[in-house]
């Protein structure tokens, strides 16, 4: 069963919606997306490849990750840095044999590892990030 959360962009999913093994829920409210998450065995990212999405870095990588989910996910530039963490899939029969890929994973060590890798990535994380790749701010005497 597939179960997608969130909205959709620029995509017929008629076809899609009609599949009984398919469930569309639509936007939900972030503080339950745990509980979601918690029960997923895989999680994914199924971005349709276009400009906006090539300039996308999917945050929701870091959220999946923080529960040790393995993810199967569209071949973006931005996950690439991760190909040792992510199920990367060019095209659709790539995706499908990466998800059978994901369902047959049992090492604890690679979930433990995409764990380690959400802790680095978090909010703050980024900030300090930011914060260090600033240029010092000029001293003044006071004067504007």
């Amino acid at each position: 069963t597939f179960v997608l959360i969130g909205g959709v962009f620029d995509v017929d999913i008629s076809s899609l919606a009609a599949l009984p093994n398919v469930k569309l829920l639509g936007p939900r409210p972030y503080a339950d997306m745990p509980g979601y998450l918690y029960n997923f065995d895989v999680c994914l990212i199924p971005f349709k490849l276009n400009a906006i999405t090539h300039a996308t870095d999917p945050v929701k990588l870091y959220e999946y990750f923080s529960a040790g989910k393995p993810v199967v996910a569209t071949h973006l530039a931005e996950l690439a840095p991760h190909r040792a963490h992510v199920y990367l899939a060019a095209g659709a029969s790539d995706f499908v044999a990466q998800l059978d890929a994901a369902l047959a994973e049992r090492d604890p060590q690679r979930a433990a590892a995409r764990q380690a890798l959400a802790r680095q990535n978090t909010w703050e994380h980024r900030y300090q990030a930011i914060v260090a790749a600033l240029p010092p701010a000029a001293e003044t005497d006071g004067h504007a």
